[in-house]
């Protein structure tokens, strides 16, 4: 996503402002695969996305890992190794072994770029989605569980779920939750052009003119401990998981075409988990795919539970990421909840980049809703509380709910 990290994240956030770039030469040559956009394109309508640069500088002997085994590696076990390194860390748990690691990921990008001939001993492992997830446990002498969760778009948000799961079930101290999407290919942008998710432009997420999201590209890790640990060690605690549910869709009119039902009961369920109603949030960092098919059925799944509610004081703002840093797939559940994270920081809400008129299609009279133009103040007599939503095109739906952290609060949530 955003260059430089979480440093420079929050900056590009406030301003309303996005990462986007055309296709950089170097990747591979976006005018052999573009073709305007029509009824029946076979390429790519799209030229941008948003982009990681720098992937290339990885440090093997750090890792134990030999320059032969690193050049077979997934750039996804690169960059993972390196955040799972960092967060741990930071979290003040180098030494530590009893941690878990749950990973979200889908597309094997670096494996369907390679031709045959670079096919060696070490490119198996360095290609599968499942070693994502165990080579952290390895080359971080990690005992606790170690699995990679692939629900597409909803994968990262599913993973925190089974993490949050496994701490509160006792198999692991600590949970590191990571997530990539990285490597993007003119496969990629030729099939879900043929779907017809890409923009032509830039995203605009709930607004009149959306016509799809842009793809981004990003890794990303948090770490999760119970919080009565966290407050012992002294951590720095960013948010308080409250509750989170995961979900499907069941049988609808196609596979990839999301259901509101489902979406309002994987928040409800979230809400019910968290102990909390519906009026104590007053923000959910969407989905907000700025799809004209997935905005309209997520707003209507937002109005089943958050809208004709008299408890509620104050409106319920929404965020979409995505119009920053573009759709992370596999990974846009976590930025969604890094970005919501930033915003309890710094006490504001940013504005939805590329949102200047709601659409038409939208019905947003009938809940207490707004999506911001510029910086909003983001105060509360009590605890702020957020809530955030990750649907996967096959149809698993996940939402967390996450709180401010007031100490002394609680002692048996999930920091």
């Amino acid at each position: 996503g955003a260059p430089g990290g979480v440093a420079e994240l929050w900056p590009l956030l406030r301003a309303g402002g996005h990462a986007f770039t055309d296709v950089p030469a170097e990747r591979w040559d976006v005018d052999a695969h573009f073709e305007q956009r029509g009824p029946r394109v076979t390429g790519t309508y799209c030229r941008k996305g948003a982009f990681l640069s720098g992937t290339d500088r990885f440090d093997p002997a750090f890792f134990g890992i030999s320059v032969r085994e690193a050049e077979e590696m997934d750039v996804q076990q690169k960059l993972l190794l390196e955040h799972a390194w960092a967060v741990r860390d930071d979290a003040g748990l180098a030494g530590r072994r009893d941690i878990g690691v749950f990973v979200g990921a889908t597309y094997t990008h670096h494996r369907d770029a390679q031709g045959l001939e670079t096919v060696g001993p070490h490119t198996a492992l360095g290609s599968m989605n499942a070693v994502l997830a165990n080579r952290i446990s390895y080359a971080l002498d990690l005992t606790g569980p170690s699995q990679t969760v692939d629900t597409l778009c909803s994968s990262s948000l599913v993973a925190l779920q089974q993490a949050v799961a496994a701490l509160r079930a006792g198999h692991c101290a600590a949970a590191i939750v990571a997530a990539c999407q990285v490597g993007l290919t003119p496969w990629y942008y030729r099939s879900l052009s043929q779907l017809g998710a890409l923009s032509e432009g830039l995203p605009k997420p709930f607004d009149e003119h959306a016509d799809g999201f842009l793809p981004g590209e990003g890794a990303l890790a948090v770490l999760l401990k119970p919080l009565a640990d966290a407050e012992r060690d002294g951590d720095l605690i960013w948010g308080v998981v409250r509750g989170t549910a995961v979900n499907h869709g069941g049988r609808g009119s196609a596979l990839p075409v999301p259901r509101s039902e489902a979406q309002a009961a994987v928040v409800r369920a979230a809400l019910d988990d968290a102990g909390l109603a519906p009026a104590d949030i007053s923000l959910v960092e969407t989905h907000g795919t700025a799809t004209r098919l997935g905005d309209p059925i997520e707003i209507a799944a937002l109005t089943e539970v958050f809208g004709d509610d008299p408890e509620r004081e104050g409106p319920c703002h929404l965020g979409a990421v995505k119009g920053n840093i573009g759709h992370l797939e596999p990974a846009a559940g976590l930025a969604g909840l890094v970005k919501a994270l930033l915003c309890l920081r710094h006490g504001e809400i940013p504005p939805v980049a590329g949102f200047e008129k709601p659409s038409s299609h939208l019905d947003l009279s009938s809940g207490p809703f707004e999506i911001p133009t510029e910086p909003r103040p983001w105060t509360s007599d009590g605890p702020r509380r957020f809530g955030v939503s990750s649907f996967g095109m096959g149809g698993t739906n996940a939402h967390v709910v996450v709180e401010e952290y007031v100490a002394g609060d609680r002692a048996g949530e999930t920091g």
